[in-house]
């Protein structure tokens, strides 16, 4: 090959190079079913008030940043020497989520990871709990934590209700409301169709609370706590999955 065409070619080969370096890689699908996760990679925290996050936990030394970033994806690699499990058998045995519940979360997140953003938190609202019980479960993916708070409200998807609606959602921005700071929800089901339209979203309220045997009513929002509002959006906003789930609607 004549030199000025080698050197033509040559040129080619690394522009060709250069362009496939600029292009960002897939995105890695990850099976929540066959992730490991430490056996002690923080405190379950089920009723408790404080950040599922300690210092100096492996959870904090592993990324720091997890917190501050709701579209990171999960962690992928945990230090040799720390013991692991699955990360169902995990939450399964340091919770009350119903495992049913956690099954349908998973299979619907396996199947939606591209529509889901922030992948670190997963919440859970099993509706069909008294209200009583710490019914809500903010999961974090990473490390199979579980923190259990009170949740207020009932279910419907019909305008004019002040019911909730049950099935898979989407977290979306925040907003500072009559009850301050607030979580908007998109619906991605049929039966939640109209969460954003109703104005179902995720507030505080003064009625939730752990020393009550019984929460107050919203008028269709899921209320938590004012201990555990902050918390809980600094986690979930821009993206995490959303599920309130009923037994007699979606397997016992």
């Amino acid at each position: 090959m004549p030199f000025r065409q080698f050197k033509i070619a040559l040129l080619a080969m690394i522009l060709i190079g250069m362009s496939a370096c600029g292009q960002s890689a897939p995105e890695s699908v990850v099976d929540l079913n066959e992730r490991l996760v430490p056996i002690d990679a923080g405190s379950q925290t089920q009723g408790s008030e404080e950040d599922i996050r300690e210092p100096g936990s492996l959870a904090e030394d592993v990324n720091q940043d997890a917190n501050q970033n709701n579209e990171q994806d999960l962690v992928t690699e945990f230090p040799a020497n720390v013991p692991l499990m699955g990360l169902k058998e995990k939450i399964l045995a340091n919770s009350n989520v119903p495992q049913k519940a956690l099954e349908n979360a998973f299979a619907f997140y396996n199947k939606n990871q591209s529509t889901i953003r922030n992948k670190r938190y997963m919440s859970i609202f099993d509706i069909s709990q008294h209200s009583g019980q710490e019914r809500l479960y903010l999961i974090d993916l990473n490390t199979g934590d579980v923190k259990s708070m009170h949740v207020a409200t009932e279910f419907s998807n019909t305008s004019g209700s002040h019911m909730s609606s049950l099935g898979f959602m989407l977290t979306a921005e925040t907003y500072v409301g009559k009850h301050g700071e607030s979580l908007k929800l998109d619906g991605l089901e049929s039966r939640n169709s109209k969460v954003r339209a109703r104005a179902i979203v995720v507030h505080s309220a003064s009625y939730v609370s752990p020393s009550l045997s019984k929460m107050g009513r919203s008028q269709g929002c899921p209320a938590i706590s004012l201990a555990n509002i902050k918390d809980f959006l600094a986690k979930t906003k821009n993206g995490s999955l959303y599920y309130i789930y009923h037994k007699a609607y979606d397997g016992a």
